[in-house]
């Protein structure tokens, strides 16, 4: 359940997307220089990479391991911005199926 006065918009996963995305979006940024790929902030990592693994099963502690520097918070921010933000992302993850 949405916590008080948060509206979720997308119950499909146990991520889901909420009314309040700050705490989501403090952890992504757009890369400007890679035609505004949103990425974890402070790192290289686009949020579609991250999300290829979730979607293809990878468990938190599994893409942790693939991305030993990120943390939790970030990968859990990735995904859940992915939730909130679906067709961006479906898009980058189309645009980008040959890479890993």
């Amino acid at each position: 359940m949405a916590a008080r006065g948060a509206k979720q918009v997308d119950s499909g996963n146990k991520f889901g997307c909420f009314g309040d995305q700050k705490s989501m979006t403090s952890f992504i940024e757009r890369d400007e220089v890679n035609d505004g790929i949103e990425t974890i902030r402070g790192t290289d990592i686009p949020v579609w990479k991250v999300v290829k693994l979730h979607l293809g099963g990878f468990t938190i502690e599994d893409i942790l391991e693939r991305f030993s520097d990120l943390s939790e918070a970030e990968v859990r921010g990735a995904v859940s911005y992915y939730y909130c933000n679906r067709r961006r992302i479906e898009r980058q993850l189309e645009e980008n199926k040959e890479n890993v």
